[in-house]
């Protein structure tokens, strides 16, 4: 029998595995693990996810992935070592993909002879991205689109637009069309003259008459500085000739014929309705300081007497750094209506009247002076006003026109005004007297020097508003009517001074309205009987306040 032969190198007995005698038995390879340490549901606490190598990426086709797509490389951090981002080529539907671990097939731990290793807390993160992954859709395309044009277009229309105006745009002289100039004359017998407090090297005048039987005659001077009067002409005679406005002006300048050929003085047709002159320069916008002039004009107006005053028509005047001065007119000459717009200067009136309405508009300028018509309106913004107005009845059928109206801002205004209404007639409604302002006073005094023409008073209403300053308005002491004293955030509660026991026409008066902002109530005669004849209305004052204090003397 034949000793039993030893096996072969490689070949294996039955029943037994072969064996390697020159080499070493290799482990399968260990795949690293992230931990996981969110709560998980029940059934997945032993899932892993395997990772793969710095070499390669988890992918399930590890040759072409499940899209065509570019690949980029992660860097090797813990977290994001099992990423890779795909994108697609010329795809609408998607913008991008993450390729997870939990795709791949995960080998069981058992067979594998692993030891298991806690789960990684940010394991939780992949599915989270996964199922939150945003994809464009065309309309997203459509939203950009708009939101470019709405941030783009805007600014390039405001750009071309400010562009266009920028170049289209030039100062240009106002183009005057004279009928007729007057030529100034130089005065060389002043070779210094003097003007205010400035000494100029040259004087020139001028003089120019308007009839008085012109409707409307309007003076303007608004490239220049210097002063207005108007006076009373007493050399002009009352037989023998027309009464004409005379205006007579005073130039002041260094350069003559820089001046000669800069400023005009311009008329117009003079059989037109309305006259106009004016002193304006031809360029205005290029004025060199070697022009620089001043002037003085001087309107001369007719004088009559206080029993027959020169009835004048209307006037107009328009003037900028000019000051106005109106000298003592009186009663020896009146107007129809007399209009005055100013800026930067102030306007002094002595004494002033007008059969119509007295209008003065200031800028930048105080008022000041005494008026007398059935309308009278002053404003000023930024100016103060301090006048001495009286309302006087008008013509019939215009009496829904009269009135007292003072406004200006921020500067206080001080007023007497005194209604001298011939109360019998029958076309005269409730006279209103406004006073307005703010950031100042107001003191406003107001009186009857004809009385109260029986037991029933004139009618009137007062109007006063202010802020930021308290108001102190009095009342004729033969007042009788209602009063309304309201503020807002005032220091103290509005003050009604009356004295009843010593009051000389018996009145009485009546509170309905009590609090800490505000005061109403009615003055009555005690005992009086009914007016007879038509009901006249009664009296009103209304006096508004904001962070101010209100007093009212009745």
């Amino acid at each position: 029998m034949d000793p039993p032969s030893s096996p072969r190198p490689g070949s294996a007995s039955p029943g037994t595995e072969p064996s390697l005698p020159h080499a070493e038995v290799v482990p399968p390879p260990t795949l690293p693990y992230v931990e996981y340490t969110e709560d998980h549901p029940s059934g997945e606490a032993d899932r892993l996810l395997p990772t793969a190598s710095s070499s390669e990426s988890a992918s399930s086709n590890g040759s072409t992935g499940m899209l065509s797509r570019l690949t980029r490389a992660l860097p090797s951090a813990p977290l994001l070592r099992c990423i890779r981002f795909e994108y697609p080529a010329f795809r609408w539907h998607r913008l991008g993909g993450v390729r997870l671990p939990e795709d791949e097939e995960a080998p069981a731990p058992e067979a594998a002879g692993q030891e298991l290793k806690p789960p990684s807390r940010f394991a939780g993160c992949y599915a989270s991205i996964k199922k939150r992954q945003f994809q464009l859709r065309w309309w997203h395309y459509l939203v950009i689109l708009f939101v470019i044009l709405a941030a783009t277009v805007p600014p390039i229309v405001v750009a071309a637009v400010r562009r266009a105006r920028r170049h289209s745009w030039t100062p240009k002289p106002v183009e005057h069309v004279c009928y007729q100039t007057t030529e100034f004359t130089l005065r060389l017998d002043e070779p210094h003259a003097h003007f205010g407090r400035q000494e100029y090297l040259y004087k020139a005048t001028m003089s120019f008459g308007v009839g008085a039987h012109v409707p409307h005659f309007a003076l303007s001077a608004q490239d220049s500085h210097g002063v207005v009067r108007f006076v009373l002409d007493n050399s002009t005679a009352v037989h023998g000739r027309e009464r004409n406005i005379i205006v007579d002006v005073a130039a002041y300048f260094d350069d003559w014929n820089a001046f000669r050929n800069d400023m005009v003085v311009c008329h117009n047709s003079p059989y037109a309705t309305t006259v106009t002159s004016e002193i304006y320069s031809r360029d205005r916008y290029n004025r060199y300081p070697r022009s620089r002039s001043a002037f003085e004009v001087t309107v001369r107006l007719p004088a009559g007497s206080d029993v027959s005053p020169v009835d004048l028509h209307d006037i107009t005047a328009r003037f900028k750094d000019m000051e106005v001065i109106v000298e003592n007119l009186g009663d020896r000459v009146t107007f129809d209506s007399l209009n005055f717009m100013t800026q930067n200067a102030p306007v002094h009136v002595e004494s002033l009247t007008a059969r119509s309405s007295i209008k003065i508009s200031a800028s930048n300028a105080p008022i000041r002076g005494s008026f007398k018509a059935p309308t009278i309106g002053l404003s000023s913004t930024n100016g103060e006003i301090n006048v001495n107005a009286s309302g006087v009845a008008g013509k019939p059928g215009d009496d829904w026109r009269h009135s007292v109206r003072l406004f200006s801002s921020n500067r206080p205004i001080t007023a007497n005004v005194a209604l001298l209404l011939n109360w019998d007639q029958a076309w005269v409604n409730s006279y209103p007297i406004e006073v307005r302002t703010s950031n100042a006073p107001v003191t406003l005094n107001v009186s009857l020097p004809n009385g109260s023409g029986g037991t029933v008073p004139p009618p009137y209403s007062v109007t006063t508003s202010t802020s930021h300053a308290p108001s102190v308005v009095t009342l004729p002491d033969v007042f009788v009517g209602h009063f309304s004293l309201n503020q807002w955030d005032g220091w103290q509660q509005p003050v009604v001074h009356f004295d009843p026991e010593h009051d000389p026409a018996g009145r009485a008066m009546r509170i309905s309205d009590l609090s800490d902002r505000s005061v109403s109530g009615d003055v009555e005669i005690r005992d009086a009987s009914p007016s007879p004849g038509f009901w006249k209305p009664i009296a009103r004052a209304n006096v508004w306040a904001t962070h101010g204090d209100i007093d009212l003397y009745i």
